[in-house]
């Protein structure tokens, strides 16, 4: 993508950021915001409640201001989401029946969509995210957290909304550096 993007991995040990300039990364960040960890330590009702999910909202907002401070350096243009939570939103946006990565490649989600689908997600009990298209059995006990994570995350960056990568942050690192090593060898480097 031309211009400057965040990509954001939700895992569930950690959050990883990175942002930079068209194919580039300039930054990058490993926050201690994952899902499970999330999960662990602050829900024990299903669905979460209120409280729960406040506590959530307000340790992932004060983990972005201590650690983003100035992150991005301004102006972002697209965001990039991946891993099982931003496909699982996709998935559940689009309303398939059955999870299809290609259908969800590259879709948008929209702000709009992202709060939605997390009140939702934050809203039913986990008898009933377990049958949701998209929601793998076992990320359907832990993506009200990341659901928390990915909201916050749009809020932090002020963008219309975040792309679907269903290729994660470890195929974008591989393609970057073998680019790079082509480039380094005179080799012609193809998308």
């Amino acid at each position: 993508p031309q211009g400057r993007s965040v990509v954001v991995d939700i895992g569930g040990g950690s959050t990883e950021i990175i942002c930079g300039e068209g194919e580039e990364g300039t930054q990058l960040i490993s926050l201690e915001l994952g899902c499970v960890r999330l999960t662990e330590r602050l829900i024990r009702t299903d669905p979460p409640a209120d409280e729960e999910l406040g506590r959530i909202r307000a340790h992932v907002r004060e983990v972005f201001a201590e650690k983003l401070g100035a992150f991005g350096g301004g102006h972002v243009e697209r965001a990039i989401g991946v891993g099982g939570t931003v496909s699982a939103f996709g998935a559940l946006d689009l309303g398939l029946t059955k999870y299809d990565p290609s259908r969800i490649e590259n879709h948008l989600l929209s702000r709009e969509r992202i709060s939605t689908i997390e009140k939702h997600l934050c809203s039913i009990p986990l008898s009933q995210r377990r049958d949701l298209a998209g929601v793998s059995r076992g990320r359907a006990d832990i993506i009200p957290a990341g659901a928390v994570i990915l909201a916050e995350f749009v809020n932090r960056f002020p963008v219309d909304g975040v792309y679907v990568s269903t290729r994660g942050l470890r195929y974008g690192l591989v393609i970057s550096e073998a680019r790079r090593a082509w480039r380094g060898q005179g080799q012609p480097v193809g998308n």
